[in-house]
């Protein structure tokens, strides 16, 4: 399952440093990671999520690591907005406020 059907590369990193490149066959393509969670645990097939999407799902043992040495890629966000001072300081405050949830 992924988020689009070309996100067909899954970039995947051990802690020993080695890293491999999986290509999975993608039946099932949605445009929010939440519903590939809910795909997941209806049993629709594999997904390659951010941790923080599954954690519950994992230990309530709706869905299972398949490879717990793993790690995926880690996420690149990206925060656009038009310059006004305004919105700027709103947006810098929001972008300030990921930086240090997702740190």
């Amino acid at each position: 399952m992924a988020i689009r059907r070309d996100l067909i590369e899954w970039q995947l990193h051990h802690g020993s440093g080695a890293s491999v490149t999986v290509l999975p066959k993608i039946d099932f393509a949605a445009n929010r990671q939440s519903i590939l969670v809910e795909a997941a645990i209806a049993g629709l097939g594999v997904a390659n999520l951010p941790t923080f999407l599954v954690d519950a799902a994992c230990q309530s043992g709706s869905l299972v690591r398949l490879f717990p040495d793993w790690e995926p890629t880690p996420i690149e966000m990206t925060a656009l907005w038009q310059r006004d001072r305004i919105t700027e300081r709103l947006v810098k405050a929001i972008v300030a406020e990921f930086v240090v949830a997702f740190d």
